[in-house]
């Protein structure tokens, strides 16, 4: 690495710190005023990144910076990454494991997407079977190799998954957190200028280098810390630097 490239990841890195302090203390201030007073209405938050998300099919388009805004933000999976690194359930409220570790039923949260849909177990088995297809050129092949394993998924419910592996797949949990996991809703044909999430954020506005995301009045069940009345605006600038 030269002397160039070492000044430019130190000037990345220390933007980037000064980001995250930020974002925390906006945090640790919003926490500590919300046990005085009701949260307050359309705030916003604004966050930096270097690199701008060139579309918004977070499983047909590569590049980290379309996670990085989407994941857990606009769209969710059956299971997410805490920050602790634990696996924790995410659209789905719960799951159960067969002794033989081939066999994942998982029972859904009630969610909706943000067109107000109310999120079913057929919408998980579409978004999996979308991935799954052979024939299909829309999910990267990355993605696809993720679930390799997956030997079948069904609804026994509208609020009941069981997926069934063909071999045992240590990474199986993990990978249902990554973008090849998330849930789309049944049909959806617009993945690149469209985001129909189930997720705290929704996108209301796209523009080059900047995306704005508006925190849904819609909140899954198991997020009963955030009041429905309260708004929170994220807007994610994506600044070059030279």
């Amino acid at each position: 690495m030269t002397k160039l490239d070492l000044k430019r990841f130190a000037k990345i890195s220390l933007i980037c710190a000064s980001l995250l302090l930020a974002s925390t203390e906006i945090a640790s201030a919003a926490s500590a005023s919300s046990s005085k007073a009701s949260a307050k209405t359309n705030a916003t938050i604004t966050i930096g990144f270097t690199l701008e998300p060139v579309s918004l099919d977070i499983t047909g388009v590569a590049g980290q910076a379309i996670p990085q805004v989407l994941l857990n933000n606009v769209y969710e999976g059956l299971l997410k990454v805490e920050n602790s690194g634990k696996i924790i359930p995410s659209i789905a409220e719960s799951y159960t494991v067969s002794t033989n570790g081939l066999v994942y039923t998982f029972k859904l949260a009630k969610a909706k997407f943000h067109d107000g849909t109310n999120l079913t177990s057929a919408d998980v088995v579409w978004s999996f079977n979308r991935v799954l297809d052979p024939k299909s050129t829309a999910v990267l092949p990355t993605q696809k190799q993720q679930f390799s394993t997956v030997a079948s998924i069904t609804a026994p419910n509208a609020s009941s998954v069981v997926i069934t592996l063909k071999d045992r797949d240590n990474d199986f949990l993990f990978n249902l957190t990554q973008r090849g996991g998330v849930i789309f809703k049944t049909g959806t044909t617009d993945f690149a200028t469209k985001a129909n999430g189930t997720g705290p954020f929704k996108i209301w506005q796209l523009e080059p280098w900047q995306q704005h995301h508006t925190r849904t009045q819609r909140f899954i069940s198991r997020d009963k810390s955030t009041s429905e009345d309260s708004y929170l605006s994220l807007h994610s600038r994506c600044h070059g630097i030279k």
